[in-house]
């Protein structure tokens, strides 16, 4: 018996070079998928000849992840006769692509082990971004030559943000991402459309230069506990600690403020146990806060 891989196909290059590879006398075979980009379709084909005098067959198919799916039309091959493999690669998530197909052929076990690369259509040329006066400046290099970026519509989410003053040039696309929303999202995608079909995503994090927004409006905690806020926004103006004031009912509280990362903890100044709405003051920011203590 004896088994090749054939070639790679593409949908989008159906003449893509054929070469073929012959396990000779070996369980297994080592083959190079070409770079693929994100959501193409892209397979291999692998020969398996029967070159004995009695009908063998194909058994105890299995790849070793669901983004390789191997089917065989005809487990059973006469003598002298060839059935074909194909292997479909799933090619919706961008990064290195490595698996295994494993088989059994007239008996014997073979493996077919792939591996590539699948790459993003797009490449953002900063993962994060600074939003000043709720805008931000954007530059997206082109990686694959298949689409006209001057053809692209977007789309962001969340909805809060658009892509404004869009440029192509020299393969790099330039804008203006927009926020318009009183909350203040830490991250944001940028999705692009050829048509009705969404190419991959791109991430981008988000910080607001000058602006906090409190993501905790109630905390719940003990009398032994620190209060801890979440927020999101441009904490550069407050030290790692710092001072702020706390106001409830017409009290008003000076507290220790520590920072780390979007986190702050202050100082619990309640006794009593109760529910209080409270107004926190830290630096140039007013957070209304509803406390319980249990």
């Amino acid at each position: 018996m004896n088994l090749s891989a054939v070639g790679f196909a593409n949908d989008e290059q159906p003449d893509v070079q054929r070469h073929r590879i012959l396990f000779s006398g070996a369980n297994e075979i080592r083959v190079s998928v070409p770079d693929v980009f994100v959501n193409d379709d892209a397979h291999l084909i692998v020969e398996l000849f029967n070159d004995g005098d009695a009908s063998l067959s194909v058994d105890k198919l299995k790849s070793s992840c669901g983004c390789t799916v191997p089917k065989v039309v005809d487990s059973k091959v006469d003598a002298g006769k060839f059935a074909e493999m194909l292997i479909e690669y799933h090619t919706s998530k961008p990064g290195g692509l490595e698996s295994k197909v494993e088989f059994e052929f007239g008996g014997k076990p073979f493996v077919i082990s792939s591996a590539g690369m699948i790459k993003r259509p797009l490449l953002e040329q900063s993962a994060s971004l600074i939003l000043e006066e709720h805008r931000a400046k954007v530059a997206i290099k082109v990686a694959d030559s298949r689409h006209d970026p001057t053809k692209f519509t977007w789309q962001c989410l969340p909805s809060s943000f658009s892509f404004t003053d869009v440029r192509v040039e020299n393969n790099e696309i330039t804008g203006i991402l927009v926020h318009d929303g009183e909350r203040f999202p830490s991250s944001v995608n940028l999705i692009p459309f050829v048509g009705k079909q969404a190419l991959a995503p791109l991430g981008f994090s988000i910080q607001h230069r000058g602006k906090i927004q409190l993501i905790t409006k109630r905390i719940y905690t003990q009398k032994t506990k620190d209060l801890r806020l979440i927020v999101t926004g441009d904490l550069s103006s407050l030290s790692n600690e710092t001072k702020g004031v706390l106001r409830y009912q017409g009290k008003v509280q000076d507290v220790a403020v520590r920072v780390q990362g979007n986190l702050l903890f202050l100082d619990n100044p309640f006794e009593e146990e109760g529910r209080f709405e409270t107004e926190i003051s830290v630096g140039a920011f007013k957070f209304p806060v509803v406390v319980t203590l249990r």
